[in-house]
């Protein structure tokens, strides 16, 4: 009768965790970012939704619309917003 090998506790520990830390670091990088167009002449809210994606300074971390904003290579775990609930963009 062949005998099986059984993999190690140890290497199967090892495998889990790998697997979870990396998934928690694609969470960790996450980074909610607001799109606004009157930084930093205005201290809040948000302006129009004019500009360039990629070439214009309209990325900010502040939902209030008070931080000043920049040009931020965006991922597909970002929560991108264009406003607020009580403080959307404008379209005109």
């Amino acid at each position: 009768m062949k005998q099986i090998k059984r993999v190690s506790g140890n290497v199967t520990w090892f495998l889990i965790a790998a697997v979870m830390c990396g998934g928690l670091a694609r969470l960790a990088s996450a980074t909610t970012y607001y799109w606004d167009n009157t930084s930093p002449i205005e201290t809040t809210g948000f302006g129009t939704a004019g500009g360039t994606w990629g070439t214009d300074a309209k990325w900010s971390t502040s939902s209030a619309g008070t931080a000043t904003s920049g040009i931020i290579a965006t991922t597909t775990n970002d929560a991108l917003n264009f406003g607020t609930a009580t403080a959307s963009v404008s379209c005109h």
